[in-house]
């Protein structure tokens, strides 16, 4: 069942073009992550599909309606528009009456996990970006959503307690759409993955358990982008990086490649392709 479509989707503002005919389908079930530099739109993407600003062309459908359903989703926005002089306390209060929900039984479900017994007494101006976040995340949680929307969700959260965050996030069979920029944990995290860079969008999501099936080879030959190598790149699958390296796919069986390099230059390595290649392969044109 579809959960979110957006269809050819573009977002103009003051003459630049933010999004470019962007499509993305996320079905039921799915933990679906956008995967894109910080710049790239992702966080316009979501703002979109929320209904915050309005989209210059194209169609979004959040559980089968052009408005989204907000007793349906939970939402983290990277900007986290919490009031400054309000306590923890006072917070968790203000939202457990908009659901409908005890105050007590949340702090008791979700003090430990989210570290609540440290920060339940401070001010929100007095917290880290690390524990506004962790407060959001629990938020969003309040009202049983169907569906979560989650932008940048983990930036600056303590990596020992992400794991256990993400499977109090999954433990309803939720649908989550989240984005990042940090690919290290994307294939125990999520399901599928999209990549966008610059406004656009790359081919069609990929299965992060498969992912390296739909890339060029299962290994990469990393080496300088010099004039030496240039020469024989035309007869191979390569990206560039900004740190003038060029990464050449192959295979285990691939001999010919390596001694082709060889004859060039001695300065190589060899090195398993992982999510970070998919990305950067598949959006080098764009």
């Amino acid at each position: 069942m579809k959960t979110i479509e957006v269809n050819k989707v573009s977002y103009t503002y003051k003459g630049k073009t933010i999004l470019s005919d962007v499509s993305l389908l996320v079905e039921e079930g799915d933990t679906f992550a956008l995967l894109g530099e910080n710049g790239s739109g992702k966080s316009t993407l979501i703002d979109v599909i929320l209904g915050d600003i309005t989209l210059s062309s194209g169609t979004i459908q959040v559980f089968g309606k052009t408005k989204p359903n907000f007793k349906k989703i939970g939402v983290v926005y990277d900007h986290l528009p919490f009031f400054p002089l309000l306590k923890v306390k006072e917070i968790i209060n203000y939202f457990a009456a908009i659901y409908g929900v005890s105050a007590s039984e949340v702090y008791e479900k979700y003090k430990v996990v989210f570290r609540l017994e440290t920060i339940y007494e401070s001010h929100i101006q007095q917290l880290s970006q690390g524990e506004k976040k962790r407060l959001a995340i629990m938020l969003s949680l309040l009202g049983n959503p169907k569906l979560l929307i989650l932008d940048e969700p983990f930036s600056h959260i303590d990596p020992t307690i992400i794991n256990s965050i993400w499977s109090v996030l999954k433990s309803e069979n939720r649908t989550i759409l989240y984005t990042t920029h940090d690919w290290g944990a994307i294939t125990q995290q999520a399901n599928k993955v999209a990549f966008i860079r610059d406004g656009k969008m790359t081919g069609i999501p990929l299965d992060t358990s498969t992912f390296k099936e739909q890339l060029p080879g299962s290994k990469k030959i990393v080496t300088r982008y010099d004039d030496n190598v240039k020469n024989i790149l035309t007869d191979y699958n390569y990206y560039t990086t900004s740190d003038e390296n060029v990464h050449i796919f192959c295979d285990d069986k691939d001999k010919s490649i390596l001694s082709t390099i060889a004859k060039h230059t001695h300065n190589f390595s060899i090195q398993d392709t992982d999510i970070q290649d998919a990305y950067l392969y598949n959006t080098k044109n764009i």
